[in-house]
């Protein structure tokens, strides 16, 4: 198009004119390949600590790759409290509405820094994309969806065993983390059940039938409390393990 129009320019005008702004259009498209040919700058992930990102593909961005450790699980079971007391946040968590990366350093005894993925319980396609980008999958669990009721309803049990099944569906064909663990939450509450034994039980159960689907996965099932300091920590403990 820059050809055509000086071509026409040069018809018409003094040549002296058309010279000029040839050279000015070829001075333009050379600044501007000149631009265009340097990469996109990366990001030290240790500037970042701390900061979230909006979507996965910004992880594409880090200078250095880092593990990812996805958090998946039903609406209302605490993967959005989980992530804010591993951030060490006073704020009580927002229901989450998106797929979001906080990029953390663990507070283990080898403290490294993670991408923790979370996305929205009740959306399941983020939920697939989250355990889909991780090299290592949470799955938090919980007895109902209250915060201080001990009673073990049956039919979250079975909103859980839904998820799962669904989860398990889209992973099938798909590369995808090779450890999970379950977490049980609120092991506050239903640990002052009577049935506190059939709900570990129950946690077993899952633990078999994932493994009859995701065989060579190895899986690993254990009580939680977000309000528990030991449960948080046991957590950063088990990312820098199973990611090294």
């Amino acid at each position: 198009m820059g050809g055509i129009i000086l071509g026409g320019v040069g018809a018409v005008l003094a040549a002296p004119i058309a010279l000029g702004a040839g050279v000015l259009l070829a001075a333009g498209a050379v600044g501007y390949a000149g631009v265009k040919a340097f990469p996109e700058k990366l990001v030290d992930p240790k500037q970042i600590v701390g900061n979230r990102l909006s979507s996965i593909g910004e992880l594409e961005k880090l200078s250095d790759s880092i593990p990812r450790v996805g958090i998946v699980g039903s609406s209302s079971s605490g993967k959005s409290t989980l992530v804010e007391k591993l951030m060490q946040s006073a704020n009580a968590p927002e229901p989450t509405a998106d797929v979001y990366i906080a990029i953390l350093r663990s507070g283990g005894a080898n403290p490294k820094i993670f991408a923790l993925i979370d996305g929205a319980g009740e959306e399941y396609p983020q939920q697939f994309s989250v355990a889909e980008a991780a090299d290592l999958l949470f799955i938090v669990l919980d007895h109902n969806e209250g915060d201080s009721d001990a009673t073990i309803k049956k039919t979250r049990l079975d909103d859980h065993r839904s998820f799962i099944k669904q989860l398990t569906a889209f992973l099938k064909g798909k590369s995808f983390a090779d450890q999970f663990v379950i977490l049980l939450n609120k092991n506050d509450n239903w640990g002052r059940s009577a049935n506190a034994s059939d709900f570990e039980s129950w946690g077993q159960e899952v633990k078999a039938d994932l493994s009859e689907v995701v065989q060579g996965t190895r899986i690993f099932v254990r009580g939680h409390s977000n309000w528990d300091v030991d449960c948080v920590n046991q957590f950063w403990t088990e990312a820098e393990e199973k990611t090294q």
